[in-house]
């Protein structure tokens, strides 16, 4: 028996040294390749204010170039949610007081429930967001899960990021990275009419199988982040990305379109100024050959799209 306990007690000890020696090299060696903290480095190390800030999801991260847009940053973080923008958002507001224009996504799949509480990289996440004091306020305590990922164990939930910051040290190969936005060549048009089909029906499983497409918690950090902006003196833009018609085509079935144009149109009657919401979700329509897939813009995409934004921000 004692044989035994030692033999358990030696394994537990190896097994808590690989995860603190597997969490000290993500924290120190991986995540400052990743493309989440090389864009907030290029955010604090920026030499000029910024006036226009963009956060949002991999929609807003890959769909606008900033450079056309004076005084533009891209913030965007893959797979960000209104929980996650709201803390972000707030401890820039109160350490940057150049800022005068936020600009926040809405799209479809943007209150969906599917992505509630999908935080990848809680490490990066923890510069903004406090788990314990998140998990307190919602009554959502499987966020102290994340906090302990953060402090204890970040590789365990970082997703992909791990294995794709692995593969980044040993290639010494970044991707680019332009004042926060990532472009990509690819194009939606090199596949075929079936295969664009199947690409969107996939995708749009996976945004609306959820039960709630329109989550009351996602929905009040969302009026939460405008509210906080507004107090800060600071304009904010609301923008409905561009998809692609095969997505459009296979989401209309599943969305509650004219609910989610009311409770959207209801959060903005409760700031009737500084607040407008730009639509361009069919703005290229019949055009696969700027979009890099079903949801995202690629590099021609994203200029275009870009400079249209430039117009309305002037």
């Amino acid at each position: 028996m004692k044989n035994f306990l030692w033999k358990a007690g030696f394994c537990a000890l190896l097994a808590l040294v690989a995860n603190l020696g597997t969490h000290w090299f993500y924290a120190y060696c991986v995540l400052p390749k990743s493309i989440p903290e090389r864009t907030r480095q290029q955010f604090l190390a920026a030499p000029e204010e910024h006036r226009v800030l963009f956060v949002g999801d991999s929609h807003v991260k890959n769909g606008v170039d900033p450079r056309p847009i004076p005084g533009a940053f891209n913030f965007a973080v893959e797979g960000e949610t209104y929980l996650q923008g709201y803390y972000k958002v707030r401890t820039i507001l109160a350490e940057d007081d150049s800022l005068k224009t936020i600009v926040l996504p809405v799209d479809p799949h943007s209150f969906g429930s599917f992505r509630k509480l999908r935080i990848l990289n809680p490490l990066f996440w923890s510069h903004y967001v406090d788990f314990i004091e998140v998990a307190q306020e919602t009554g959502e305590y499987s966020l102290i899960s994340k906090w302990v990922q953060s402090r204890f164990a970040s590789h365990l939930g970082s997703g992909t990021g791990f294995v794709r910051g692995v593969g980044v040290l040993l290639l010494k190969r970044e991707h680019e990275l332009i004042q926060g936005y990532r472009p990509y060549k690819t194009s939606f048009a090199d596949l075929s009419p079936e295969e664009r089909s199947a690409r969107a029906r996939a995708r749009v499983e996976m945004h609306f199988s959820s039960e709630t497409h329109l989550d009351e918690l996602l929905l009040s950090y969302f009026e939460r982040t405008i509210a906080l902006c507004r107090e800060h003196g600071v304009e904010v833009k609301l923008v409905s990305y561009p998809l692609t018609d095969e997505f459009v085509r296979e989401m209309e079935p599943h969305f509650p379109e004219a609910e989610f144009q009311a409770r959207v149109a209801a959060i903005l009657d409760e700031h009737p100024t500084g607040v407008e919401w730009l639509e361009y979700r069919n703005v290229f329509s019949g055009r696969p050959e700027l979009f890099k897939d079903v949801d995202h813009l690629n590099e021609r995409g994203a200029k275009l799209f870009s400079e249209m934004l430039r117009d309305q921000l002037d």
